[in-house]
């Protein structure tokens, strides 16, 4: 087995991820608007949510403008044979409900739900989610692997 980074790969990585942070600087703004994710060789959808069957949750995957360009740039500067899985993007206040319930009915009564677990109902508290825009809400955020 290879190991992805190595002395060989670690410059080129470096090289990406300057591009990538020197990209697009401004702050995803509430204002922009949401746009469907599209499937590409290197971007791969998968809408998780959906497919476990939470009700709330659709097949289309939606983010504001300026984290798909940023996704399609991280994207396009992988090694070859390897993609980005999208599992998950903008939230409804419905599904970000369903989230909570769905995941807090599956944990064991010894896990401390306030520091474990995103509470919808406690948007702006410090144990939840210290503002009233969470990312997920605003198409702000993504769930991913590669």
């Amino acid at each position: 087995m290879s190991a992805l980074v190595d002395s060989t790969t670690a410059p080129a990585i470096h090289a990406s991820l300057t591009r990538l942070r020197n990209c697009h600087r401004e702050d995803i703004n509430a204002a922009e608007p949401l746009v469907t994710l599209t499937a590409s060789d290197r971007l791969v959808i998968c809408p998780e949510y959906s497919r476990i069957g939470l009700k709330h949750a659709g097949e289309v995957l939606r983010v504001r403008e300026s984290v798909k360009s940023r996704l399609e740039l991280a994207a396009s500067l992988l090694p070859p044979d390897t993609a980005l899985i999208v599992l998950d993007a903008w939230r409804s206040a419905a599904l970000q409900q369903e989230l909570y319930d769905h995941f807090n009915a599956k944990l064991p009564p010894s896990v401390d739900r306030e520091n474990y677990i995103f509470n919808p109902s406690k948007v702006g508290s410090a144990k939840s989610y210290p503002t009233d825009a969470p990312p997920h809400r605003t198409g702000g955020a993504v769930d991913l692997v590669l």
